[in-house]
């Protein structure tokens, strides 16, 4: 693994509306950067809205009370939440200030206390932006001019980044997720049957139902008495929808439904994984697909979201453009044991790129990207005050 070079500790804060114990992939990542981040000799506090214990893995917690949360995605837009968020930041002594999430009211409330406080500010997004949430987002840009106040702003994967982009019209710098490749058991590809594997929270955003609905798109492709079993791991509102729409198709008896598992339980799962299939078109990153690379599981997935900035067509998975295709290359792989094999063997080269000491570099890189920014604010508005004194003698008097 590579290392983290040593450099002066800094204090950062990590402010999202979740966190854990609610799950999710913003909230785990945000877990492992701030364990990550204090195993390098930093200093990291976490806000967040979410309820639960003041400390996680020995990371402190400022739970904002943010009570009644707005139902849908739990979220704190409320005056006082941002005066309490202000507050801590005031009181911190951060060195910088990492919010995450434009769908967060609580980071963008981060995003713009920071500011006014003059600390540097780091804004990362994990969503693509397209459709209704990039029309949402540049109209509350065009009300309060929010995309000017991150000193730097970041995106997940170069999708996300270029979106963001194109939106806002000011640079924005690819941040990735981490992984800890090493973690990860190596698949058995001998185990009969094949196992398809899904893992992600069960939300219309996931497109769960599709994952369900290319089953039997896959079967009809394959040879008889060879039928895949197929494995979906996790929970949310569209739960119940999955496991009507198995029933309605009349694959329930392929479908292996796992519910809501913890991380070693997932990592046992890919063990027994032959591919691994996304159907989520909007995917930011995808840290299942880098675990599942990790473990050296061949990925399916959809070519429209950043999961291009993992998986390269034909080489460790597929890209699929519609559906159809996604149904045929999961067919594919599962009637084919040596080409499972081959890509299997480069997966987890393609994971060490996004371990976490290269990501916990990048992210101090980005960070010290936010310190000079403020930095060279403060110099110019030094340099504008003294110009300003220098013109006022130079007036004549009366």
């Amino acid at each position: 693994r590579t290392s983290v070079p040593r450099r002066p500790p800094m204090k950062i804060a990590l402010a999202s509306d979740w966190f854990l114990p609610r799950i999710g992939g913003l909230e785990l990542q945000m877990r492992d950067l701030a364990v990550e981040l204090t195993a390098a000799g930093h200093h990291v506090e976490v806000i967040a809205a979410t309820e639960g214990p003041s400390e996680v893995m020995g990371v402190p917690v400022h739970r904002i009370d943010a009570s009644p949360l707005i139902a849908y995605g739990q979220l704190s837009w409320r005056p006082r939440v941002a005066r309490d968020v202000e507050r801590v930041l005031a009181q911190g002594g951060f060195d910088v200030v990492h919010c995450h999430s434009a769908l967060s009211p609580l980071s963008l409330m981060a995003v713009r206390a920071a500011r006014r406080l003059g600390l540097p500010t780091v804004f990362t997004e994990h969503s693509v932006m397209h459709g209704a949430g990039g029309v949402i987002l540049s109209g509350v840009n065009r009300l309060n001019g929010w995309s000017q106040w991150p000193d730097v702003m970041t995106g997940v994967s170069s999708v996300v980044a270029r979106g963001l982009s194109d939106l806002f019209g000011r640079e924005v710098h690819v941040l990735p997720n981490g992984v800890t490749p090493d973690a990860w058991v190596a698949s058995d590809h001998s185990r009969d049957p094949v196992r398809v594997l899904s893992v992600m929270r069960l939300t219309s955003r996931k497109q769960p139902l599709d994952f369900v609905r290319a089953i039997p798109r896959v079967l009809e492709q394959m040879p008889a008495g060879a039928a895949p079993r197929f494995v979906l791991i996790g929970d949310g509102p569209q739960r119940l929808r999955v496991l009507l729409e198995a029933k309605r198709l009349g694959v329930s008896k392929h479908l292996e439904f796992r519910g809501q598992l913890d991380r070693s339980d997932v990592r046992d799962a890919l063990a027994e994984t032959s591919v691994f299939a996304l159907p989520t078109e909007k995917e930011a990153l995808s840290i299942a697909s880098l675990e599942a690379l990790s473990s050296g599981v061949p990925v399916v997935a959809m070519s429209h979201g950043g999961v291009g900035d993992i998986v390269t067509h034909g080489e460790t998975g597929y890209l699929a453009d519609d559906p159809g295709e996604f149904a045929r290359y999961i067919a594919r792989l599962a009637a084919d044991a040596a080409l499972r094999r081959s890509m299997a063997e480069r997966g987890p080269s393609v994971a060490e790129r996004f371990a976490w000491p290269r990501v916990v570099a990048r992210h101090l890189e980005i960070y010290d990207m936010a310190i000079s920014v403020v930095a060279r604010r403060r110099r110019g508005e030094s340099l504008d005050a003294r110009a300003e004194i220098g013109a006022r003698a130079a007036r004549p008097v009366g």
